[in-house]
């Protein structure tokens, strides 16, 4: 599972394209706009992720982490690499994205009103087969936290 970001502009329009090498046994790709972080540098606090190659269920393997201040909104993303599946995300996190197709994606997110710990935190997935997880924490801009779904 890979995790990029990029910082929208004004001269931002329009669509964009994701290349993913030919050859590769699985391959699916989700874009999803957040805003309200901060405006410069690293818009993530904390990530982890792990990787959980065991096919005997469909739970992913728990990640978890601390963030260093307030008002900080959790990223939870669970992949599953055994063909079509939906997920059950973490306790007390909204699914934003759900979709499958060849193997299946899940992107969750859960707002932290105080610096601290995530907990551990796993998904499971309808199926059984290998996993991956991802966890990050966006940054609010400096003068308070505020952030939208786009």
């Amino acid at each position: 599972m890979r995790v990029y970001w990029k910082r929208a502009t004004g001269a931002d329009s329009g669509n964009y394209a994701f290349v993913i090498a030919a050859g590769l046994a699985w391959r699916m790709g989700v874009a999803i706009r957040f805003a309200g972080c901060i405006t410069a540098g690293n818009p993530f606090d904390v990530t982890n992720s792990a990787i959980k190659t065991t096919t005997t269920t469909g739970a992913t393997p728990a990640v978890s982490d601390t963030t260093t201040g307030s008002d900080r909104l959790w990223v939870w993303s669970g992949s599953y690499f055994n063909g079509d599946a939906t997920c059950t995300q973490p306790s007390g996190f909204t699914e934003r994205v759900d979709i499958s197709g060849g193997v299946a994606l899940d992107v969750a997110t859960k707002d932290q009103a105080t610096a601290g710990a995530s907990g551990s935190l796993t998904g499971t997935f309808s199926g059984n087969g290998g996993t991956g997880a991802w966890l990050g924490a966006l940054l609010p801009p400096p003068t308070g936290g505020f952030f939208g779904l786009m």
